[in-house]
């Protein structure tokens, strides 16, 4: 026998929401509401004073819950890296994922004049364009360009790049003015097929920040980055649990996993129990 592609028990995800239903702490009532990045299981533990610094506040859904954990602190922590340069000015994410969506309505909240939603797919383009974002379709055209001759060489100070392709964050670099910031927030793999250093990197002196919630902006730490989504979220400037989500039943994570192939129809999927 060959040895196994992969370990058992398998775990999926990494974002939570549920509430208590036994407890043996006086200040964490049976029916607490808490929200974490602990994997998909049906019942997890918790110290108390764990679960009281990650409350979820009434007014939030649960489908709000599951991002403040670990998916709203990425994009927080992403725009961090912004350095406020946005401020005031358009700025171009690179990606309509649910990083991509919520980095973008963040950048908005935070200041940036106005927000451009680059992606190839139109039904997310479409939910962007309901956010009161930008789209702008990456059908073959020169989107650095068109940019760039909307609002001039110096119009553009910061793009973000939010998936992870090695030739979206060439197209970040071309768009950003001389001199302009490109925050790097996804996950790079492999190769850097599509990156070229030798052209407006080079020659335009751009500047690329690491993103990555596994380096975290100074101004912030977890805790705090966590209070930012609560607040962003309770506010109504981002949509969080309201982007479109499908729900399979954990019994059935082989079709969720599936539905994840067609990303013209589905954005996300969150298991149930």
């Amino acid at each position: 026998m060959g040895k196994p592609s992969r370990d058992y028990p398998v775990v999926f995800g990494y974002r939570a929401a549920g509430e208590v239903i036994e407890s043996h702490s006086s200040e964490v009532p049976v029916g607490f509401r808490v929200y974490g990045n602990w994997r998909h299981t049906e019942f997890t533990s918790m110290p108390a004073e764990q679960a009281l610094a990650q409350a979820l506040p009434q007014a939030l859904s649960w489908d709000d819950g599951v991002d403040v954990g670990q998916m709203g602190p990425i994009c927080v922590n992403a725009v961090a890296f912004g350095e406020d340069e946005f401020r005031g000015a358009p700025a171009v994410i690179f990606g309509a994922g649910p990083v991509g969506l919520l980095t973008a309505q963040i950048a908005k909240a935070e200041g940036a004049e106005r927000v451009y939603l680059v992606d190839r797919i139109g039904s997310r383009l479409e939910i962007a364009s309901s956010l009161g974002l930008e789209p702008v379709e990456a059908n073959g055209d020169d989107v650095a360009a068109l940019l760039k001759r909307r609002h001039g060489s110096e119009g553009i100070p910061v793009a973000f790049e939010c998936t992870g392709s090695s030739a979206a964050l060439h197209e970040a670099i071309r768009v950003v003015k001389r001199r302009g910031l490109v925050v790097a927030v996804g996950f790079y793999q492999g190769d850097a097929i599509g990156l070229r250093l030798g052209e407006e990197f080079h020659h335009n002196g751009i500047r690329v920040a690491c993103g990555q919630i596994g380096n975290i902006h100074p101004s912030f730490d977890w805790p705090s980055l966590r209070a930012r989504v609560i607040e962003l979220a309770q506010s109504g400037r981002v949509v969080f649990g309201g982007l479109p989500r499908t729900f399979v039943r954990v019994e059935d994570v082989a079709s969720g996993m599936e539905a994840l192939t067609h990303r013209d129809r589905v954005l996300q999927v969150a298991l149930t129990y």
